[in-house]
């Protein structure tokens, strides 16, 4: 196996029987020690998810990132002016440092459940099948304070249409809102913005097409054990965004 080169004073050695590689059905795990000063030490190992490449090290795949998920330094005897030894761990196993890659994202997309009045529909509403005009309404609602046969029989064939549903006990109906959402992960503290602004295309790849939306949510939570961070934002579609209420613009 190649020497590994590392960063720092010639002082500081890398111990025998390091590196030590273990790989599991999860991941791999990369464990360095060093011995020197233990001033030197201190400042010496890598941050908490900085990542290497297995090749680095002579190991197979090479492309295979891992990242630091633990850096512990302590001297050897009393006092600070003496040896010290520091461990440093890479991984990337699920909840350590690889799911920590900075730049890296995720991108999902699905679908809520809205429910809106059956009145609303888009066969009842202008344009459409069974369109309700202003006579159909007044007419529904004469039947509403008083559910009468008579009142029935005078509400137009579209009238009577929409309230046949309602007879059956249907008021209203479903439609779906998709939900757009990126993760984003790295080791820096994320900078997050406000809500309620509108982009009127999608804010992110693969977002269906037809609507508009509206920013609904952005937290940056703090990642353990590797110390990193993740940024979760999230869109709402809609048919219309209001641009009187939402001016904003993504």
């Amino acid at each position: 196996m190649p020497t590994p080169i590392w960063k720092g004073s010639i002082e500081i050695q890398l111990q025998p029987g390091f590196p030590r590689f273990r790989r599991e059905a999860r991941g791999a795990t990369l464990t360095l020690q060093f011995r020197g000063p233990y001033t030197s030490l201190r400042t010496y190992g890598p941050n908490i998810g900085d990542g290497i490449v297995l090749s680095a090290f002579g190991y197979e795949p090479g492309y295979e990132v891992i990242l630091a998920d633990s850096v512990e330094c302590q001297a050897d005897g009393p006092g600070e002016d003496g040896a010290g030894t520091l461990t440093v761990t890479y991984s990337n196993l699920p909840n350590a440092g690889a799911l920590l890659v900075a730049g890296s994202e995720m991108i999902e997309i699905d679908f809520s459940v809205l429910e809106k009045p059956l009145i609303q529909h888009p066969l009842f509403s202008t344009g459409g099948a069974w369109q309700l005009t202003d006579d159909d309404r007044k007419g529904i609602d004469t039947w509403r304070a008083d559910q009468s046969t008579a009142n029935y029989n005078a509400c137009s064939t579209n009238g009577r249409r929409y309230l046949d549903k309602v007879k059956g006990g249907i008021e209203s109906y479903v439609v779906g809102a998709p939900i757009a959402r990126r993760t984003t992960r790295g080791a820096s503290p994320p900078v997050v913005t406000s809500v309620g602004t509108r982009s009127p295309t999608a804010p992110v790849s693969g977002a269906p097409a037809g609507y508009e939306w509206l920013k609904t949510g952005d937290r940056a939570i703090r990642q353990a054990p590797a110390a990193g961070w993740e940024r979760v934002e999230e869109w709402t579609g809609g048919k219309s965004v209001d641009s009187d209420l939402y001016t904003g613009i993504i």
